[in-house]
C-alpha cells in the first residue's frame, strides 16, 4: 500500500512538472492596452511581422522603432492593430486593458485551453470574456484572426447589454474582412 501511494505521488509530481513546462507562459510584456504573456520559443519579431497591417513596418529606416528590439516591434504592431480595430468598429475604449496569451504552436494552445477550461476547444484563437483574455498561437496568428478576437474584446467592454452571439460574430467577421481587405490594398 505504501509503495502505491509513493508511486502515485511521484507520478502526480511528474505530471505537474510536465504540465507546467508545457503550458507555462514564461515571459511577459505590457502595452497600452494589453498585458501579454508568451511561451518560451515565441519569436516576437515574427509575431510583429505577422500581425503588422501598416506601412510602418520597414527594416530599412534607421529611425524605425523596429530596429530597437523585437519586443518594441511587437508592441508597436499590436497597438496599431488595436487602434485599427477600434476605428473599424467606431468603438474607442481608451481605458481598455486586456490580456493576450501567445503559445508557440496550436498543440500547446489546445492543451492550455483544455487545461484552463476543462474541455476540448477547437479554435485557432478565442477570446474569453470572464478573464478578459485572448488566447492564440504564434503558428496560427494573422492580422485578421487577432483583429477578430480584439473586436470581441472591444465589444465586450463597449456594450452595457451584450448583443447576441451571432451579432458579435458578424461584427468581428466584418473587422476581419476589413483588415484582410486593407492588407490586399497594401500589396
Amino acid at each position: 500500500m505504501k509503495k502505491i501511494v509513493v508511486n502515485f505521488l511521484i507520478l502526480t509530481l511528474f505530471l505537474f512538472i510536465y504540465a507546467t513546462g508545457v503550458f507555462a507562459l514564461a515571459y511577459k510584456c505590457e502595452t497600452e492596452h494589453f498585458i501579454v504573456y508568451y511561451q518560451k520559443g515565441v519569436d516576437l519579431l515574427d509575431v510583429a511581422y505577422n500581425i503588422n497591417i501598416g506601412p510602418s513596418f520597414q527594416f530599412d529606416s534607421p529611425d524605425s522603432s523596429y530596429f530597437k528590439s523585437p519586443r518594441v516591434a511587437f508592441e508597436t504592431s499590436l497597438e496599431h492593430l488595436f487602434d485599427e480595430v477600434s476605428d473599424i468598429l467606431d468603438m474607442h475604449i481608451y481605458s481598455y486593458k486586456g490580456k493576450l496569451k501567445i503559445y508557440v504552436d496550436k498543440r500547446n494552445l489546445k492543451a492550455a485551453l483544455e487545461n484552463t477550461f476543462g474541455y476540448n476547444i477547437r479554435f485557432e484563437s478565442i477570446y474569453h470574456h470572464g478573464s478578459n483574455t485572448i488566447y492564440i498561437s504564434q503558428e496560427g496568428i494573422s492580422p485578421g484572426i487577432l483583429a477578430h478576437e480584439i473586436a470581441h474584446a472591444i465589444m465586450n467592454h463597449f456594450f452595457v447589454v451584450m448583443p447576441p452571439v451571432k451579432i458579435q460574430e458578424i461584427l468581428s467577421g466584418y473587422v476581419e474582412y476589413n483588415i484582410k481587405k486593407k492588407l490586399r490594398g497594401n500589396k
